[in-house]
């Protein structure tokens, strides 16, 4: 297991529904500090504007509302590191399309577009190898658990997103609903992005006076399946 990732179970028996939130963490070790070249203000405010704020807190409350009276557990797996150190859920050995902005495993470069570090391949090995793939064999060792109980995963991937587009994003003209959708064609089956749409959709999933804006797959796509199990497995189901 990963040292970084909190896992918690909530409700009794079988689990078949696992909680990802990878983005919520803002813990820097010290020495991958040591590696940034901006300073500490600069470092606070990266911070600041990448974490997903709260979505733990949004993963923990959904898992107790889901378990509520009923049979079965939800697990929730919550990233303690920032998404600074490694993005865990980028795509490994530079086939993520965020390497072309610096934003790829190891970050080159701020949300600005700044200089976050400065090129060193030898670093950034060793935080794959030391923080990334520790942390994808633990996510996948939790998809197999859950397997192992239920013969079936639904993985929902938890994030969160500003009402202004970044100045990476691709599409600055396009959709920015208050909920974002996001699925995969291998493990997004029929019918689940909808049921996602029509439960985040409904007035009363949040105390407040009217439904939400929902679309799928806008302003971000996709959804996190790990490596172990992309493409292979269709008992993994997922969506963002």
């Amino acid at each position: 297991m990963s040292a970084h990732l909190t896992v918690r179970r909530y409700g009794v028996g079988p689990a078949r529904v696992l909680l990802h939130v990878p983005h919520a963490g803002t813990e820097i070790p010290g020495h991958v500090r040591a590696g940034f070249a901006v300073d500490d203000e600069t470092l606070a405010a990266e911070i600041d504007t990448l974490t997903d704020w709260h979505t733990d807190r949004l993963a923990t409350q959904a898992a107790q509302l889901a378990v509520d009276g009923r049979r079965g557990s939800v697990l929730v797996a919550i990233n303690g590191l920032s998404r600074l150190v490694v993005d865990p859920e980028r795509l490994p050995d530079g086939a993520d399309p965020m390497e072309t902005v610096g934003m790829g495993q190891v970050y080159q470069r701020c949300a600005d577009g700044s200089v976050l570090r400065t090129v060193d391949p030898r670093r950034d090995a060793d935080l794959v190898a030391r923080y990334f793939e520790p942390y994808a064999v633990a996510v996948a060792d939790l998809v197999d658990q859950i397997l192992g109980e239920s013969g079936t995963c639904l993985i929902v991937d938890c994030h969160s997103y500003p009402s202004v587009p970044f100045s990476f994003e691709r599409d600055h003209a396009g959709l920015r609903p208050e909920v974002c959708i996001g699925t995969d064609p291998f493990h997004t089956p029929d019918g689940l992005a909808e049921m996602a749409s029509l439960v985040l959709g409904t007035p009363d999933w949040v105390v407040d006076t009217g439904g939400r804006t929902v679309a799928t797959n806008t302003p971000f796509a996709g959804t996190y399946v790990p490596q172990r199990h992309l493409r292979r497995d269709r008992r993994v189901r997922s969506v963002m």
